[in-house]
């Protein structure tokens, strides 16, 4: 299914606590989309009971589908985002978007599940298992050979991920 228009994506970052899972928030009014701003993304109030929302029940990925800093993302992005929502039907859902970092990791891919995780160098040959792994009931790092680390993870905490993942 497709997003509401002027719908609003929000991913709770690890910090605010409670439910990190991801909503989609729908204002009333152009006033009530900036209290939603104010309050929420910039002070960082964690109470989002002001305006309508729901939570998004799918993973949610975005694959860096940029071209201006380097052509990278804009080349291996696009075929990427029509494969994977293809292999997962419902499973996800699939946006392209801009830069995110490291163009050198192109196919760049950020799922957001009860985690952000981030992979690269995914490539059209890995997509049936990634969409494979995404849909398993475990949470956790799809693939080790193309994840990069997580949201809010410390450094030290990465690299005891990667050591127990080996």
């Amino acid at each position: 299914s497709s997003d509401e228009e002027g719908a609003l994506l929000y991913f709770p970052p690890s910090s605010a606590g409670g439910s990190r899972k991801p909503r989609t928030f729908k204002a009333a009014s152009e006033e009530a989309l900036q209290t939603f701003v104010d309050e929420v993304i910039v002070k960082g109030n964690t109470d989002t009971s002001a305006v309508p929302s729901k939570p998004l029940d799918r993973k949610q990925l975005f694959v860096c589908c940029h071209t201006q800093r380097d052509k990278r993302c804009g080349v291996c992005g696009p075929p990427l985002v029509t494969q994977l929502s293809s292999a997962l039907g419902g499973g996800g859902q699939v946006r392209a978007c801009s830069h995110v970092g490291g163009h050198s990791y192109a196919g760049n891919v950020l799922v957001y599940g009860n985690d952000m995780d981030w992979y690269g160098y995914v490539s059209p040959k890995d997509v049936a298992s990634f969409a494979k792994a995404l849909e398993a009931e475990e949470p956790g790092v799809v693939s080790v050979k193309l994840w990069r680390g997580r949201m809010g993870m410390t450094p030290d905490e990465h690299k005891a991920k990667v050591e127990s993942m080996a």
